[in-house]
């Protein structure tokens, strides 16, 4: 073990020339791989062998293997030393950004090479690797083009979607319009749950809000199958944010999409009041008027005093349609509505018809 974790310092004194002669050895499968502790592919050893040098022998090595993807022919003989090479500039990232971008738009991408023992085209490397140097207007335009070709890969799109996140605005989300359709089986969403929390965790829950607000109403403009297997996804992912106002926002409408707005709902939006935006729960509940069951009206009733909501005079307020028992959520709500409301006696509420005392 200690010889693995010492076999790095032979490269502390490689100059370009040795560097060149370990690469084309290794791409040539003529280099010992020494890795004793797992199965590791050959651009993963070179990979780990780059990130284990000292930083002056790192602008060595991206120098080297800049000069041997210039030198590598564009050609289907070459696919394997491609992807290798491809997944080695992901992590290196040489300055090769212009000749990487050309192949990419000239179609060099559709080449196919086996990968896991299936065939696949050397696209997503390349265009991975082309991201890494940033996602500029042209490579947006590009993904957008390439996905109408690549109508059928759900995996590519899924990394179309990832590579417009990292502009950190709203792209990747506009981009669904692509992707939902290509959702066909619960792989697909369970494959889109993560992809979908970083993005999250990259622009913020609520840009991700305002977009589903709109982006809800044309829901149908795609098939109702994979509408609904994105949704899952979708729902799935805003749950680890639950304490954030703003994906709570989303979560409960996508209940009261469904017909599931209820009482806890309501107590999960009071609970995480956005300070910064004290609008955002009232405004919610009443874009879902037309959509929820009839507890919306006592709902509105118990959250408008927490939040000096102004439009109180639009609902009715009456009673709950069945009795309320003492330690009930809906009671608890209601004393804690009272409360903030201006009503202080715990266990009355002006929204329900109290008993009347009976003198004997």
């Amino acid at each position: 073990m200690a010889h693995a974790k010492n076999f790095l310092t032979e490269f502390d004194v490689f100059d370009a020339t040795q560097w060149e002669s370990w690469l084309d050895a290794a791409l040539s499968g003529n280099c010992r791989v020494i890795s004793p502790e797992r199965d590791e592919a050959l651009q993963d050893y070179i990979i780990r062998v780059f990130k284990g040098v000292p930083l002056r022998q790192k602008d060595i090595f991206s120098q080297v293997l800049s000069a041997v993807i210039t030198q590598c022919p564009h050609l289907e003989s070459y696919a394997e030393r491609w992807y290798i090479l491809l997944k080695i500039a992901q992590v290196v990232r040489p300055p090769v950004q212009s000749l990487l971008r050309t192949m990419l738009a000239t179609g060099f991408g559709n080449t196919t090479v086996q990968e896991m023992g299936r065939e696949t085209k050397l696209q997503s490397n390349l265009l991975l690797v082309v991201a890494k140097y940033g996602v500029d207007d042209w490579l947006v335009e590009y993904i957008w083009k390439t996905s109408e070709k690549n109508y059928d890969d759900f995996e590519y799109g899924l990394l179309c979607m990832r590579i417009l996140s990292w502009r950190l605005d709203s792209s990747c989300l506009a981009y669904h319009r692509n992707l939902i359709p290509l959702f066909k089986n619960s792989l697909h969403v369970a494959q889109y749950q993560p992809e979908f929390y970083l993005v999250i965790k990259r622009l913020g829950c609520r840009l991700v809000m305002n977009w589903f607000q709109t982006f809800i109403t044309k829901i149908e403009l795609f098939e109702s199958h994979s509408f609904e297997l994105w949704i899952q996804g979708f729902q799935v992912a805003h749950l680890r944010y639950k304490d954030d106002p703003y994906a709570l926002s989303v979560l409960a409408e996508l209940k009261a999409r469904d017909g599931r707005f209820d009482i806890n709902t309501l107590s999960e939006l009071a609970r995480v009041r956005s300070e910064r935006e004290p609008d955002l729960i009232p405004n919610f509940m009443l874009r879902i008027k037309d959509t929820v069951s009839w507890e919306y009206d006592d709902a509105m009733a118990l959250i408008a005093p927490q939040f000096a909501f102004p439009h109180l005079h639009l609902f009715r307020s009456k009673s709950f349609s069945a009795p309320l028992e003492m330690g009930s959520p809906e009671l608890e709500l209601l004393d804690r509505a009272n409360f903030l409301g201006g009503h202080r006696e715990v266990g009355r509420s002006p929204f329900i018809q109290q008993p009347t005392s009976t003198v004997h």
